[in-house]
């Protein structure tokens, strides 16, 4: 039976061909694939990787688990199915003045807690928090 495994703080450098390279020294890798952003293509910085035997990645974890590659300690750590990450999910509560805007309206929150801000200002906010993106000049 296979069995998946969970690949953390690669270096950005490492693509799906070094990271089935790395564990195939262990037993035989029947898919390894970096994790890449969708509108960059840029690697997350995890992967995955799966054996054909589960004892082969026993082994994987024990050997390669905490080991510098590249100049980064990786995490190697058996996978986990997304259902069992825990997730927040917004809800929106009773209606209220928002604290960004001033304006009168359903606040969105987390797990029933309020953040005091209405969905309008949540997306604006999202908009200017998220990471900025590097472009090389050509």
């Amino acid at each position: 039976m296979s069995k998946k495994l969970y690949v953390g703080n690669l270096a950005y450098s490492i693509n799906d061909d070094d990271l089935t390279e790395i564990f195939e020294t262990i037993g035989t890798v029947t898919e390894a694939n970096v994790v890449r952003d969708r509108e960059s293509k840029r690697s997350k910085g995890f992967g995955f990787v799966t054996y054909e035997n589960d004892n082969n990645a026993l082994t994987a974890i024990t050997k390669i688990n905490g080991h510098e590659i590249l100049g980064r300690n990786i995490t190697v750590t058996e996978a986990r199915e997304r259902s069992e990450i825990p997730r927040l999910k917004p809800t929106h509560l009773n209606k209220a003045t928002c604290s960004l805007c001033g304006e009168d309206s359903k606040l969105v929150g987390f797990e029933g807690k309020s953040n005091g801000v209405c969905s309008h200002c949540v997306k604006s906010l999202s908009y200017f928090l998220r990471p900025k993106r590097e472009y090389n000049a050509r």
